[in-house]
């Protein structure tokens, strides 16, 4: 679910994300592994607790993923622009 301004999501209930939404988008529907994948997109991850006060919620914000604004997404790269430029810095050849 989108925070309501628009710059951030959270993500209110793990287990339906990972049975319902995942398996549509991904090949593993892990929630550890779509997290992974969060951070290697650049998103940054925090917590806020939850109206109850008993637990927290998860959310997660990048300035290039926004609600009303998807023209912002072409430009992410997921860390692949910057692993090969830093290999190549280095020498290493990388394979596609």
């Amino acid at each position: 679910r989108w925070m309501p301004d628009g710059t951030s999501f959270c993500i209110v209930d793990s287990k339906e994300l990972v049975d319902k939404v995942l398996p549509a988008y991904f090949k593993e529907a892990k929630y550890t592994s779509f997290t992974r994948k969060l951070n290697r997109w650049g998103f940054k991850h925090f917590t806020v607790p939850t109206k109850e006060g008993k637990s927290e919620t998860s959310v997660y914000t990048h300035p290039k993923f926004q609600r009303d604004c998807p023209e912002l997404c072409e430009s992410m790269d997921g860390g692949h622009r910057r692993r090969s430029s830093a290999s190549r810095a280095r020498g290493i050849s990388t394979i596609s």
